[in-house]
């Protein structure tokens, strides 16, 4: 499309000062199968215009078909014209706002723009009006009274047989590619009226959360027909079950929100961008500008600034930098994993967004510990500085205060899957005997079996931190015999035990400590507290320094017994806190 026709289509500007918006209004036909004529109109959102927001999947426009602005014809997806067809009211005029008509997406300040207006524009929106897709399959309103029937029904022992096309039906949902986006998991957040859209079928988003939470928690007894045949169509089921469980946990996390700690809201961004891991968009930078929505509405900031100009490598450098900055804590270093990027070029503090890598284990793990710990203590918050010790943005390589604590003197095996009972048996028993071979100090023994608990309690119904040596040690035995035994079920603290193990590495300091870290870990990396980290971290020498500083690279996470409650303060002093200079 060249400049001529835009210009004809968006005509003038909009207006940024006053959060300037453009609506499609779609003219009405009793005819179905009438061309799509509309118009567009400008609008400021501080006028709170009566509007539905659309949301939907960017489609490969294989096919296209047109959409009729007074003369001018403008080319959009089957997906997309089918959607606003089926919207289309036959005798009054219907107003919308839709991404990929309302924005020209060939600006790109004009696209930017907008995308910081995510969170009026769909939070303002009277509904949100999502759109699962065209399908060729009938008997979606069948579907649809399924899931209401489970939904409604008050009596938890109640059973209902699914026949086969009933489940084959609810299956197509889980391949409309809607509920893959990043985009999606914003827009369906910040509705306020959320209803799901098949052509002229409709369902709220309550009824989907009542269904989703009947089915996983096993409250409803339902009799899945055909599945000794086609197993293949209830799996399709369950990842619809999950996929729902997931936005509505994006949702959830919203709606809570105003009650959150500083501390709370900053993790629960962690929180939502682990949880869209597995969302795609075809922009790796849409990584975090699909979001920038929820991070203001969480914590009052849009952690980025949304700029098409600047390259992903860029985007995701910046926001770790303003992560750190404003919520002076290293939390997000518990997302970086170098050896696993995608990305090429990042720093080794900067998480890679668009990573295949999902960091499950990592997540699950941290996810229990980051309120329960806080190695750096008394140390000032973090605050990261350039090599010429001024705050930056932008430089690759930053300067936090910290202790550079033990080097790490022995690795042992890696366990790659802590839930694998022969590889956690294995590693457990290889670990322990490593940890006797090199801890000659007695005293320090017991806190290989803190070690495999990361600290925490084996048998507590709730994390909580113990220095109790009988609990770990007791336990610890006790876990390992009954995961090593496939005829004997696994409780808490074997859960908790294989958890902790998982992805990571043993290894024993110079100093003689047994410790868990990244899998990464080698020989010769060094173990810090760095002010802000919740946990200390393994960090590698680089072959390039600074003069005479030494830089390090970020490896991940780690645990040390007695480093996890400031410790190291105490013994070296703040004063005798150092400049360390990852990149």
């Amino acid at each position: 499309m060249d400049q001529e026709e835009r210009d004809r289509i968006w005509q003038k500007p909009l207006d940024k000062p006053s959060h300037e918006v453009r609506l499609l209004i779609i003219e009405p036909s009793i005819d179905p199968e009438a061309d799509l004529r509309g118009r567009l109109v400008l609008q400021s959102l501080d006028s709170h215009p009566f509007y539905d927001a659309i949301s939907h999947s960017w489609a490969t426009p294989q096919e296209s078909a047109y959409l009729f602005l007074g003369k001018e014809p403008l080319p959009i997806t089957k997906s997309v014209h089918t959607c606003l067809k089926e919207l289309r009211h036959e005798h009054q005029e219907k107003t919308f706002w839709l991404d990929a008509i309302c924005v020209d997406q060939f600006d790109l300040r004009e696209r930017a723009h907008q995308v910081q207006l995510m969170r009026r524009i769909f939070s303002q929106a009277a509904t949100v009006r999502t759109w699962l897709g065209d399908y060729a399959h009938g008997g979606m309103k069948a579907v649809f009274d399924t899931l209401r029937t489970v939904a409604d029904d008050p009596d938890p022992q109640s059973r209902l047989d699914i026949q086969g096309d009933q489940v084959r039906q609810i299956s197509y949902l889980s391949k409309s590619s809607w509920f893959d986006r990043v985009w999606t998991k914003q827009e369906a957040a910040l509705a306020k009226d959320l209803q799901f859209y098949h052509r002229r079928c409709s369902i709220p988003v309550q009824v989907l959360e009542q269904f989703c939470e009947k089915v996983q928690q096993g409250e409803w007894k339902v009799s899945w027909k055909l599945l000794a045949t086609d197993t293949a169509d209830f799996e399709e089921i369950m990842t619809l079950v999950y996929k729902i469980i997931d936005l509505l946990a994006v949702r959830q996390l919203l709606q809570r929100s105003p009650s959150f700690t500083p501390q709370q809201a900053y993790w629960s961004v962690i929180h939502l961008l682990y949880l869209c891991r597995r969302s795609k968009c075809a922009d790796l930078r849409d990584r975090v500008f699909g979001l920038v929505g929820l991070f203001a509405t969480i914590v009052k900031s849009n952690l980025v600034t949304v700029d098409y100009r600047l390259t992903a490598q860029e985007v995701y450098r910046n926001f770790a930098w303003n992560f750190m900055c404003e919520s002076k804590s290293l939390v997000i270093l518990s997302q970086v994993c170098p050896e696993r990027n995608s990305l090429l070029g990042l720093p080794s503090w900067v998480p890679d967004w668009s990573s295949n890598y999902y960091f499950d284990s990592e997540y699950s793990r941290i996810s229990r510990l980051y309120s329960l710990y806080n190695a750096s203590g008394e140390l000032p918050s973090c605050q990261p500085m350039d090599s010429s010790g001024r705050e930056a943005d932008g430089c690759d390589i930053i300067g936090f205060l910290g202790y550079i604590w033990d080097e790490v003197e022995v690795t042992g095996n890696p366990c790659h899957d802590g839930w694998n009972p022969p590889m956690a048996t294995s590693c457990l028993e290889s670990w322990q005997e490593m940890c006797y071979q090199h801890v000659n100090d007695l005293a320090r023994r017991p806190a290989f079996q803190r070690t495999m608990f990361w600290g925490l309690n084996p048998t507590a119904s709730e994390p909580e931190l113990t220095t109790e040596d009988f609990l770990h040690e007791n336990d610890f035995n006790a876990a390992k015999e009954i995961i090593a035994d496939p005829k004997l079920s696994l409780g808490l603290r074997e859960q908790r035990i294989m958890r902790a193990i998982s992805n990571t590495r043993f290894f024993v300091t110079k100093d003689g400590a047994p410790a868990l870290g990244p899998l990464a870990t080698r020989k010769g990396d060094v173990v810090a507290v760095l002010g802000g980290g919740n946990l200390p971290f393994v960090l590698r020498r680089t072959k390039q320094g600074m003069g005479s500083m030494t830089v390090y690279q970020v490896v991940g996470n780690c645990y040390l017994d007695g480093l996890e409650r400031g410790q190291a303060v105490q013994i070296r002093g703040i004063d005798n806190a150092e400049e360390i200079w990852v990149e």
